[in-house]
């Protein structure tokens, strides 16, 4: 707890109107932890924290931020993506999800095909479900290079409707929501 504060408190002075930057340095910070002891400490750690105690500051977009940022670190040390993805939870909008799933991709890993198998560790009609294909949605947007057709064809591959409605509504957050990063 003690050294995630650290990371978000230095972090959010080096970078204060620089979202995107500050979500690096906060990986930086925590990254060689998360592969050390895994995410699930990382998880239950960030999820203590703003269920306690705003003063790590801006609520659930830099809950959100933090978990994105550990999400990815475990993607892209991640030899199972179904068994990483499946360590995160649906709390602060799914980051960790999202995160996981660009850290993955970043480091040269097809996913594709592993999408029908993905969040089939969440039972249908929880909250976990709907988080986890939500995260997904972000995840695939990035990753589809912000083209929706793209982003949603891969969407498609999801074998419930549930999980198309949610990875859908993930990829139209991640391309049109106002308080989602800028992109090109």
């Amino acid at each position: 707890s003690d050294q995630i504060r650290t990371a978000t408190q230095r972090c959010s002075h080096e970078h204060r109107n620089d979202r995107t930057r500050e979500i690096i340095c906060i990986k930086k910070y925590l990254e060689d932890g998360v592969k050390k002891d895994g995410l699930t400490p990382y998880v239950r750690a960030i999820s203590e924290i703003f269920s306690e105690d705003d003063s790590v500051g801006k609520g659930i977009t830099r809950c959100h931020d933090i978990l994105h940022a550990v999400g990815q670190t475990a993607g892209a040390d991640s030899r199972n993506l179904n068994d990483t993805i499946s360590q995160c939870t649906e709390f602060c909008t799914s980051g960790c999800y999202h995160g996981v799933v660009e850290g993955y991709v970043a480091r040269g890993r097809d996913f594709v095909a592993e999408i029908p198998n993905l969040c089939k560790t969440a039972s249908p009609g929880t909250t976990a479900y709907d988080g986890c294909f939500h995260g997904l949605g972000h995840g695939i947007a990035s990753v589809a290079g912000f083209e929706i057709n793209n982003a949603l064809e891969l969407c498609d591959k999801i074998e419930s409707d549930d999980g198309k409605l949610q990875c859908g509504f993930g990829v139209f957050m991640e391309l049109f929501e106002p308080s989602s990063f800028i992109h090109p």
